[in-house]
Parts: C-alpha cells; structure tokens; sequence
C-alpha cells in the first residue's frame, strides 16, 4: 500500500505532532524552514520523504523508511538554510521517491 498526502505546507514552526503552526512562504536567510505533510494510509516498508530545490536545482534530498503500516499521520522536514542563496525554493513531499505534492517558498538576503 503506497498511501498518499493529503496536505502539506510550509511553516515556520510546528506543533507536539509536527502539524503546521505558523505558516509562511517568507524566510529570512538563516531562518529554519519547515514542511509539514499529511501523510495517509502508508504502508510497511514505504519510504516517505523530501526533495529540496534551490529553483531547479537540488539542495538535498532526504528519506525514511516506514517502520509500521499506520492510518494517518503529520511528518515535518526542516531546512536550516545558513548562508543559503536568497531566492526562490521549492520541496517535493514523496512517497517511495514519487512526488505526491511540492510546496514553495522565497528565502529572502
């Protein structure tokens, strides 16, 4: 079973189950980034993860194997961007490295 995302979004900070608190699509450089993503009906063995791009270019790209099969739940990612290049920025939530959803957001200089 592959499952799905339902939602996913940008934010600043989350909560105790890694939902979105203070969503933005603004940071400032060397402000930390996080994607929150609904992930729904995920299977064992499943990856679930992120692609972050700099406009098309990769940055990183990062997944996690599922462990145990579960219903529905919150994953967040984060960026901690440091010296990152001022610009646009985008990041692919996947499952077993397809991309379900991208979520895009601006680092500003």
């Amino acid at each position: 079973m592959r499952g799905r995302v339902g939602t996913a979004a940008v934010a600043r900070s989350i909560d105790s189950q890694q939902r979105p608190r203070e969503r933005a699509t603004e940071f400032d450089a060397g402000e930390r980034v996080y994607v929150s993503a609904e992930f729904i009906g995920i299977g064992a063995g499943s990856t679930i993860g992120i692609a972050w791009k700099r406009g098309d270019e990769p940055v990183f790209v990062y997944e996690q194997p599922v462990q145990s099969a579960f219903t529905r739940g919150y994953f967040a990612f984060y960026l901690d961007p440091g010296d990152a290049i001022p610009g646009a920025y985008s990041a692919d939530v996947l499952i077993d490295g397809q991309v379900q959803r991208e979520v895009a957001f601006t680092i500003r200089g």
